[in-house]
Order: C-alpha cells, then sequence, then structure tokens
C-alpha cells in the first residue's frame, strides 16, 4: 500500500486502505488499527499527536483526517489546463501526443473540440520532423 505524503488525493488514498483492509475484516476498528501504518511523514506526526481517547473509532478518525489535509487535495484538471500543455523544443510529436493524451485522460467530460484546440493550440509551429 502506497504511503500518504498529502501529494495525493486523500479520499482516494482513504478509498485504497479501506478496499485492501476489507479483504482481511469488515470491521471497522480494524480500518482504523490500519490506516497509520499507510501514513507517513506530517501525517503521521499528526496522527500520533491525537489524543489516545478521543479518536477511538474510525469515523472520527475520517472526519479529523479530512478535515485537517483538506488543503492537500490535488487541484482538478479543466479542459484549460490543456493549454498548458505544450510541446517542448527537442520534443518529437510522437512524444508529445502521449504527454497530451495522458493529460487529457485526468479531465472528466473533455468536449473533443476543447481537446483539439488546445492540441492545436500546444503543437509547435513548422514542420514536424521529430517522430
Amino acid at each position: 500500500m502506497e504511503k500518504y505524503l498529502r501529494t495525493s488525493d486523500l479520499k482516494a488514498h482513504v478509498k485504497a486502505c479501506m478496499i485492501q483492509t476489507q479483504l482481511f475484516s469488515k470491521d471497522m476498528d480494524v480500518h482504523y488499527m490500519l490506516i497509520p501504518t499507510t501514513l507517513e511523514g506530517v501525517s503521521l506526526e499528526w496522527y500520533y499527536s491525537l489524543p489516545r481517547n478521543l479518536v477511538d473509532i474510525f469515523d472520527t478518525f475520517y472526519g479529523r483526517f479530512l478535515a485537517r489535509f483538506a488543503d492537500c487535495k490535488p487541484m482538478a484538471a479543466t479542459s484549460t489546463s490543456l493549454h498548458n500543455v505544450v510541446q517542448e523544443e527537442a520534443e518529437g510529436l510522437r512524444q508529445f501526443m502521449v504527454r497530451f493524451a495522458r493529460a487529457t485522460l485526468n479531465i472528466p467530460d473533455l468536449h473533443p473540440t476543447m481537446s483539439v484546440h488546445a492540441l492545436l493550440v500546444g503543437l509547435r509551429p513548422g514542420k514536424k520532423k521529430n517522430i
């Protein structure tokens, strides 16, 4: 299980933990006991700073966890962010297309017209020799 380092989606991390711990038990207390093993750095320090008698069930822990690290949620990609994907000077067309395609996967409900427009804007002008 990947460690939570405040750079990934907090809710996605907890969901992944839940899925893995459900392999062992449906008991929420087991989830509560296993999640700290997936924390690292600041999030692990935060966990150990919690009063033991205050947070003893999963729902309480989860609520406090979300509240504490809500600012760490990654920014959602939008169709506008595709305009930041531009072909680098030494980057071949194939590499750029792969990178552009990966960027489009992170955008929900991307309209094809927006995608094509961002692609055309991101291409370097001139002949595409580096395919």
